[in-house]
Formats: structure tokens, C-alpha cells, sequence
């Protein structure tokens, strides 16, 4: 008998048979790189199923290994003399993440794949030498991008100021991680993208410059980490800026910053400024600190008005910083103080396993009590509703995997 033809089925059948396809694999290790070759083979049954797939082939590809690089940026952009495909295949493409690149690639091709893609791309990762100057203009043309990271662009490749005026005219972009070897500049003359609500910030902060540095209008969520000289003065007057003060939601001060203990805490008031910015933040709902910093910016006296902070997260220490047997036997009691006074508006208390050793079963209890006590007696107030759908309650000690 010959070969049996692939089953003749609906249009729509094939589409949701690759829609499950593309999804089954999110979660297990390798999962991308499965489901590309999964879906190559779906394409690979007939004309049909070629034409429900190709959509899910191309929207997100992986382009590590091998030729991979070369050979995509061949099908989506041929050359002038090559022949070129009756489907625009590059509007296909909705994510290009390409941070596992590094010889792979030139700045001129990542140019080229960008312009090939930037009707569709939604979400861009750089990689780390393949990114330059001669991008930013392909950049530019992605009108429809949401999430851009650039955390591994070399710094001396792109200026602050030319990336700013870039990433000005993308008036969809929510989501920005700036290249962390960038040195931030005054740059009042370009505005920000009105829709930017997430950025991540690192390289080198200057104190003079971010007392009055010119933050996105709107922007609700801010890490900053791989800072090379975020000392506590310069963070006191980064975080002491008035628009971040109204607008700020959700603050993480990551564990790689450097610098943060080159200038001595000679009195208990030399961290107030930082700590006064934090608390003055009338919107802040989530704050992430590094158990180091929070050893000390937790330590302080009860204020007259509580924190709004809902969600307390405390990480691992900074790089290079363990917690010693003297500063871990404060910390309970340091936690618990903070709980009863400055943060007593806390729902979720999360702890890393590094701070959570330090916790005895008995403090665990009284923090983890203290928590309850700060929830509305009023089980149907919907803002227990709203938060339980994306935190939990209490006391949780985070593990390594977290």
C-alpha cells in the first residue's frame, strides 16, 4: 500500500489542533525550542496544515543554535536577487528574543531582522554585541512593540540620549530594561512613551543628575539594579524625586548594585533620606529590598503614618554581602517591629530562604499572625478578592527556585 494521504480536516480544526500544539510545551525545560520543532513538523504534514501553522512556526523563533540565525534572516529578509516568498513572513514574527546570541550575528543583520519584523514585534530582546547604533532606526519602525529589553547591550554602543529619542516615537511601549552599562543623562528635550509603566534601570547614576531626573509620566513599576555607583546618598536622591513619589507602584532595589556600601553609616540618621523617600510614596503597593539593605532600612523609628505597601519582599543580599550570625539574630525582631509599625499595612510578607533561616518556628508565627491582622475584618471587601488573585496571605518563605 502507498503512503496515506494527511486527513482532510476544517481550517479551523487545524488551527486549534495548533494552538494546542504551541501551548503544550510552556513550562518543561526546553520548551521553546520544542515547540518550534513540533511545529515544524505540524507544517510539514500537507499545504493545509502548512497554511494553520505557519503562524505559530514564526511567531516567536529560536535562533541559537547553529545556522538558525542565518538561515531565518534569509527566509524573512532575502537578498534583492534572491527569491522572495508570496507571504510576508516577517510580519509573522511577534517576539525576537536573541539575548543567547553572540557571534551569531552583526549589528547591520540585527537591523535587517528588525525591519523585517517591526510591523508585527511586539517584544524585543537585544543581544549583547550584535546591537548598535545602526539599529536604533530599524527600532524606530516596531510601532507595535510592548516590551523592549536592552539589560545586555554594551553601554558605549547606544547613547541614553539617542535611545531616549528612539523609544520616543514607540507610543505603545509598556515595558523597558535599559542597557546596564548605560551612563543616564539629563534628557528633558525627548519625552518618554506616554504608555511606559515598567523600567529597569542600571549602569552608572549620577547623584546631581537624579534629584531631578526626568521619569516617565506614568511609570508605575521600578528595579534598579547592576547600578555601578548606587551609594546611599545617590539612591536616597533617585528615589526622593517628586514624580516617582506620585506615581510609583511597585519599587525593587536588586541585588547587583555596587557601590551601595562604599560611603560609611556613621549615625542611624544617614539612611533617613532613603527611607523617608519610601515611605512618602503614596502609591507604592509592592517593595522588593535585598535582606542587607532591609537589615537597615527596616531598623528604624515608628513614623506617624504607615506605609501603604501591601506586598513586602525581602531577596537575597547584595552581591558579595552574606548574612553573618549577628545581623541574623536581629532580624526576627527587626521584622516584626517594621510589621507593627511602618509597614503595618502589609498583606503579603515574603522572605528569601537565605533571611528565613533566621526564623525560628516562634517568630514565624507572631510575623505570620502579625500579617493576618493587618487584612480588613470585612471578608467581603474586594480588595481581598483582587489581591488573593495574585498573592497569598501571610508569612511565605521563598526557596531557591522562587
Amino acid at each position: 500500500m502507498g503512503d496515506k494521504m494527511p486527513p482532510d480536516l476544517p481550517v479551523e480544526i487545524l488551527i486549534f489542533i495548533a494552538q494546542i500544539i504551541y501551548l503544550s510545551d510552556e513550562g518543561r525545560k526546553d520548551s521553546l525550542l520544542s515547540r518550534q520543532k513540533n511545529m515544524y513538523n505540524f507544517c510539514l504534514v500537507g499545504r493545509a496544515w502548512y497554511s494553520a501553522g505557519i503562524e505559530f512556526l514564526y511567531r516567536s523563533p529560536q535562533l541559537a543554535r547553529g545556522n538558525n540565525f542565518g538561515n531565518f534572516l534569509s527566509t524573512v529578509s532575502p537578498q534583492s536577487r534572491a527569491k522572495k516568498s508570496n507571504v510576508d513572513l516577517g510580519s509573522l514574527v511577534k517576539e525576537l528574543l536573541l539575548q543567547e546570541l553572540v557571534h551569531h550575528s552583526s549589528p547591520s543583520q540585527t537591523a535587517r531582522l528588525l525591519k523585517a519584523a517591526s510591523s508585527s514585534l511586539v517584544s524585543f530582546t537585544a543581544p549583547r554585541v550584535s546591537f548598535a547604533i545602526n539599529s536604533l532606526a530599524a527600532l524606530s519602525r516596531c510601532q507595535n512593540l510592548l516590551r523592549l529589553d536592552l539589560s545586555l547591550v554594551m553601554g558605549s554602543s547606544v547613547s541614553f540620549r539617542k535611545l531616549k529619542k528612539t523609544i520616543s516615537g514607540i507610543k505603545k511601549l509598556e515595558c523597558l530594561r535599559l542597557p546596564t552599562s548605560m551612563n543616564l543623562v539629563h534628557t528633558d528635550e525627548d519625552q518618554w512613551p506616554q504608555s511606559l509603566i515598567d523600567l529597569s534601570v542600571g549602569g552608572r547614576v549620577d547623584y546631581e543628575t537624579m534629584l531631578d531626573f526626568c521619569w516617565p509620566d506614568n511609570l508605575e513599576k521600578l528595579t534598579l539594579d547592576h547600578c555601578v555607583n548606587l551609594d546611599l546618598d545617590t539612591l536616597g536622591a533617585t528615589l526622593g524625586n517628586k514624580r516617582l513619589s506620585q506615581v510609583l507602584r511597585e519599587l525593587t532595589i536588586g541585588p547587583y548594585n555596587h557601590g551601595m556600601w562604599e560611603i560609611e553609616v556613621e549615625n542611624e540618621e544617614s539612611d533617613f533620606p532613603v527611607v523617608e523617600a519610601i515611605e512618602s510614596m503614596e502609591k507604592l503597593r509592592h517593595l522588593k529590598l535585598p535582606a542587607d539593605l532591609a537589615l537597615m532600612l527596616l531598623d528604624g523609628i515608628p513614623r506617624v503614618q504607615a506605609s501603604p505597601v501591601q506586598v513586602l519582599e525581602i531577596a537575597p543580599a547584595q552581591s558579595g554581602y552574606e548574612l553573618d550570625l549577628d545581623s541574623g539574630e536581629i532580624l526576627p525582631m527587626i521584622f516584626l517591629q517594621a510589621l507593627q509599625n511602618q509597614y503595618s499595612n502589609v498583606w503579603c510578607f515574603k522572605v528569601c530562604s537565605e533571611a528565613g533561616l533566621f526564623l525560628n518556628d516562634d517568630y514565624r508565627q507572631k510575623i505570620d499572625d502579625e500579617v493576618w491582622l493587618h487584612l480588613p475584618d470585612n471578608d467581603d471587601d474586594p480588595q481581598l478578592a483582587e489581591f488573593e488573585s495574585l498573592h497569598s496571605f501571610g508569612l511565605i518563605i521563598l526557596d531557591e527556585t522562587n
